[in-house]
């Protein structure tokens, strides 16, 4: 069975099947510039076409919708630019950059740490379900002690044990 995929530009919305997958049916059906083209999936992942003109249909998802993106041609055949990608920014002075900087600071100031709250200047102490949560994390899960050159596991990226426990394999 042929993969199809649902591809959409602003209100225009088309199914194509995996062999017409090509820039220039795309640019005709989106009224693109074929230069530009390229398409985004649902998490914005760009895919750009091979140089032959296709665009790799085996990483795509079997009706997955993908949104396509490039210089919109106007009447006259040629490419009109593309608002959607220009990056501006903003010229920092020194004195909006120290504002900026102060604003940040004063920011951060405000947020709690995440080891005790404040009231009214005193610190209070982080909850008991806290504290034992935290402890529960640090303890090696072969010997039952506190992790001493804790090892982690890079496949759930979460600590599995001591160094020496590890090493011997248990």
């Amino acid at each position: 069975m042929e993969s199809a995929f649902v591809l959409f530009r602003s209100g225009k919305r088309v199914t194509m099947r995996e062999t017409d997958m090509s820039v220039s049916k795309m640019s005709t059906l989106f009224q693109v510039d074929a230069s530009s083209i390229y398409i985004t999936d649902d998490s914005n992942t760009a895919i750009f076409p091979e140089p032959s003109g296709k665009f790799d249909v085996y990483g795509l998802a079997h009706r997955g919708h993908y949104e396509v993106h490039g210089d919109a041609v106007n009447q006259g055949g040629g490419a009109q630019p593309s608002s959607s990608f220009s990056f501006m920014r903003e010229e920092m002075t020194g004195d909006k950059r120290i504002d900026q900087l102060k604003q940040q600071r004063r920011a951060s100031q405000k947020l709690q740490r995440p080891h005790c709250t404040v009231q009214s200047g005193k610190r209070k102490a982080a909850s008991v379900e806290a504290t034992a949560s935290a402890k529960e994390a640090l303890i090696c899960l072969v010997c039952k002690g506190l992790l001493s050159c804790p090892m982690g596991s890079t496949c759930c990226n979460s600590l599995v044990g001591c160094k020496g426990c590890v090493s011997s394999g248990y």
